[in-house]
């Protein structure tokens, strides 16, 4: 998520969790671990701007509340919460743990700018799901049309 603005404004990221979920959100504000029996997704702020905070899952008070909307009483708010900003960049990394995993602290991804992506890379580095990798630049730029699914246009840094 990017944002400008022309004067400082307070702006969010939101994510919806079941109430059956367990929010741990770490002392320094930057990461949380969600647990669900030993299902568990650890998030981190890779960008350090905001703080996670957990609250009910209502609309915010400047937000519009029509009648008739769902209580979402069976869900609770996992948000990101940025004051004061006129021009910044968020990035929340989601890592799916199995049980005893711990959670990644090294060769975390690097956050590129948006004005800063282009397509050639993203080809290069792109991760096709359930199709073999291609061999050659040729390959990855020709079959742009086939229906992959692209999980990832950047990949961390390795040593």
């Amino acid at each position: 998520m990017c944002c400008v603005a022309s004067a400082p404004v307070n702006g969010w990221w939101f994510m919806h969790v079941n109430t059956a979920t367990t929010v741990a959100i770490q002392p320094d504000e930057q990461s949380v671990m969600l647990t669900q029996g030993s299902d568990r997704l650890w998030l981190t702020n890779l960008t350090s701007v905001g703080s996670f905070t957990l609250s009910n899952a209502v609309p915010l008070p400047t937000s519009p509340n029509p009648s008739g909307q769902n209580a979402n009483s069976s869900y609770r708010k996992l948000a990101l919460q940025l004051a004061n900003i006129t021009n910044t960049t968020v990035a929340v990394l989601m890592v799916p743990l199995t049980p005893g995993q711990p959670a990644p602290t090294t060769n975390l991804p690097v956050v590129v700018p948006l004005l800063d992506w282009s397509l050639s890379g993203a080809i290069a580095n792109a991760v096709p799901i359930n199709r073999p990798p291609a061999t050659s630049a040729t390959n990855v730029n020709t079959s742009i049309a086939r229906p992959w699914t692209l999980i990832s246009a950047r990949s961390p840094k390795t040593p």
